[in-house]
């Protein structure tokens, strides 16, 4: 369980409330391979057009998290709509065109250093939107902006335990200050330096930066 706040702005998430934060940055980010085919292309022709029509929205965007759906569940028990789409799918015109008031990156199977690891498109982090890495996702901001992911010498599997070193509206009340929590975890690399600008907010045993956020 990594998590990042937007590298643009010292904000964690949008009109969800900081609840939802909480809830996201407590989710499971073990992930498998995920098969992206026609099916999806569909898919996501649709739900352009739905996200057009919507007043607020959550894009999720998958790099294959085995808990993709999950993160979509529980946002949308907030009521707020929530939508999921493949990495290699991303276009501007879904951001710009749409009413996207956060951006989540999904956890994944792959290592950011990997020769053809997933990316997303630079321009994603100038749009001004709020966005919300677990795992692989926050990995790949990090990298994105200087910092240094390596493998690590012990994986975390299963549950491990949470230490909360400062306030932030990623945690909301959900996670107090100086205490610690068993959460479950599901990775083998880790953030080794952080980018400018950016500092940590949570840690494991295995994992100095496991939560961060931009300052």
């Amino acid at each position: 369980m990594n998590t990042s706040s937007n590298p643009t702005r010292r904000r964690s998430s949008s009109g969800s409330s900081s609840s939802l934060s909480s809830l996201l940055s407590s989710s499971v980010s073990s992930s498998i391979s995920s098969d992206f085919g026609n099916e999806s292309e569909n898919i996501t022709s649709e739900s352009v057009k739905i996200i057009k029509q919507m007043k607020n929205t959550i894009l999720i965007i998958d790099f294959g998290s085995q808990v993709t759906k999950l993160i979509a569940r529980r946002i949308r028990e907030f009521e707020v709509f929530s939508q999921i789409i493949p990495y290699h799918l991303l276009n501007k015109s879904i951001l710009k065109k749409s009413s996207v008031k956060g951006i989540i990156f999904s956890g994944g199977p792959n290592s950011v250093d990997e020769k053809y690891a997933p990316e997303v498109p630079k321009y994603i982090y100038d749009l001004g939107i709020p966005i919300l890495g677990i795992c692989y996702g926050l990995q790949l901001i990090c990298k994105n902006f200087g910092g240094n992911i390596s493998h690590s010498k012990e994986r975390e599997i299963g549950k491990t335990f949470l230490k909360i070193k400062k306030k932030s509206m990623l945690f909301g009340s959900t996670f107090k200050n100086n205490k610690t929590y068993q959460v479950w975890m599901s990775h083998s690399d880790a953030i080794k330096k952080l980018p400018q600008g950016f500092e940590s907010i949570a840690s494991s045993d295995n994992c100095e930066s496991a939560a961060v956020q931009n300052t």
